[in-house]
C-alpha cells in the first residue's frame, strides 16, 4: 500500500482464560483486550417447587396452592352442594305433580 494510504483490516482474537491480554500487529500495539469470568446464572424458582416450612421441611403439596390451580377438597364440595340442590329441585318437582 503506498503513503498517505489507509485501509480497515479486521481480526479475530479469542481466549479461552480470564485475564488482561495486549494485541500487537507486526510489533504494533492495536490495544488491549480484557476478558472476564462468565457470569454464574441463578435459576428462578419455578411454581413447582414446594416452599419449606418452619423448620426447614418441606411443605405438604396438599397445603401449597399453585397459582389457577384449585384443591381437591373445593372441587368435593362445589359437586355436593350441586347434587343437593338438584335433588332439592327434583324433590319439589315430583311433588308439584
Amino acid at each position: 500500500m503506498g503513503a498517505g494510504n489507509t485501509t480497515v483490516e479486521t481480526f479475530s482474537v479469542a481466549r479461552d482464560q480470564p485475564g488482561n491480554y495486549s494485541i500487537a500487529v507486526n510489533g504494533v500495539s492495536a490495544g488491549a483486550l480484557t476478558v472476564s469470568q462468565p457470569a454464574v446464572a441463578t435459576p428462578a424458582p419455578t411454581p413447582t417447587d414446594v416452599p419449606a416450612q418452619a423448620g426447614g421441611e418441606p411443605a405438604d403439596s396438599a397445603d401449597s396452592v399453585e397459582p389457577g390451580g384449585t384443591q381437591p377438597l373445593t372441587i368435593v364440595v362445589v359437586v355436593v352442594v350441586v347434587a343437593l340442590i338438584g335433588a332439592a329441585a327434583y324433590g319439589i318437582r315430583q311433588r308439584s305433580e
